[in-house]
């Protein structure tokens, strides 16, 4: 998921002109809270973000773009972001905020007929959702006895099993 974001702010010749730094914080974090996201290298980001939320603007041009990977259930909620620039520009944006809803499909478990001991019977994973090739899904079935699955199925996985 890319979230697009630009920003702006009122500029006066003696503000440094270092790039600027941004930080995407949940709402209720204050400054001084571990962000979910920052091109700031001397701050920690918060664990549970890390490695999927990223910043993915270019702060130079005014783009706070922000990238999350993997959304989690927990992941939902407001959040907001910070820019600084030296020690003149510090600004919460918090009057346009993300209000981020991740949703996760309940499996619709269907048995066409009953299953039958000792004859073969398919299961199959599929997801409705449009997928690419950039971020494939990944599916796994847990078991002693099964053949490893194509990494090429991007909507469906298929397990036949002999109950």
């Amino acid at each position: 998921l890319r979230v697009s974001c630009s920003f702006s702010y009122q500029w006066y010749p003696w503000y440094p002109s270092m790039e600027p730094i941004i930080y995407w914080f949940r709402e209720g974090d204050g400054p001084h809270s571990d962000p979910v996201a920052t091109n700031d290298p001397n701050r920690r980001q918060k664990p549970e973000t890390q490695g999927r939320f990223r910043l993915v603007g270019d702060p130079s041009i005014n783009d706070c773009s922000l990238s999350i990977k993997e959304a989690r259930l927990s992941d939902s909620g407001i959040y907001y972001f910070r820019v600084e620039r030296g020690p003149n520009v510090k600004y919460n944006y918090r009057d346009k905020k993300l209000n981020l809803q991740v949703t996760a499909e309940k499996p619709d478990i269907q048995f066409l007929e009953p299953l039958e001991s000792g004859h073969p019977t398919k299961l199959t994973c599929s997801l409705s959702l449009p997928c690419d090739e950039q971020h494939p899904l990944l599916f796994s079935w847990a078991g002693d006895t099964l053949d490893e699955m194509d990494p090429g199925t991007l909507h469906s996985s298929e397990l036949t099993l002999t109950p």
